[in-house]
């Protein structure tokens, strides 16, 4: 299954220029449970209001949140360098997109009912939500 800006339970945020900032949020709806894979396919083009890429250097940090946490714990952490580097067919081609692949331990990660997922960033760039994507891949979802 893919997640993307449709998606139930997807919300995006703006981010605050170089602090760390939530920028993306997808909880499990009621009643179904979530399982992101390790190794889960993250295909994204993050761009600000010029239509340009935000910036190389931008680090990327992806958590994960339980209901009773204040915040989430880091599941994962990459450059937004890889991204940037190729666009979105190569991201989605298997001899290209090894980077752009999460690196979650144990497996991967069981989100039940309620449980985000999250994508932080710090950036010197502000992201536009309606000229940029994003989509996991490799999500399975099943009832709780």
């Amino acid at each position: 299954m893919q997640i993307n800006l449709l998606s139930e339970g997807v919300e995006t945020y703006a981010n605050a220029v170089n602090n760390k900032t939530k920028i993306f949020e997808m909880s499990t709806p009621d009643g179904l449970q979530r399982l992101i894979q390790d190794r889960a396919l993250l295909v994204m083009k993050l761009k600000d209001s010029a239509g340009d890429e935000i910036a190389a250097d931008t680090k990327i940090v992806f958590g994960v949140k339980e209901p009773i946490n204040e915040f989430p714990s880091m599941v994962d952490q990459k450059s937004y360098l890889a991204y940037r580097n190729t666009d979105l067919a190569e991201q989605t081609d298997n001899t290209k997109n090894e980077h752009m692949k999460l690196e979650i331990d144990l497996g991967g990660v069981v989100l039940p009912e309620l449980n985000a997922f999250s994508i932080w960033i710090v950036s010197p760039d502000q992201v536009d939500w309606d000229q940029s994507e994003i989509s996991l891949n490799d999500v399975k979802e099943k009832s709780a």
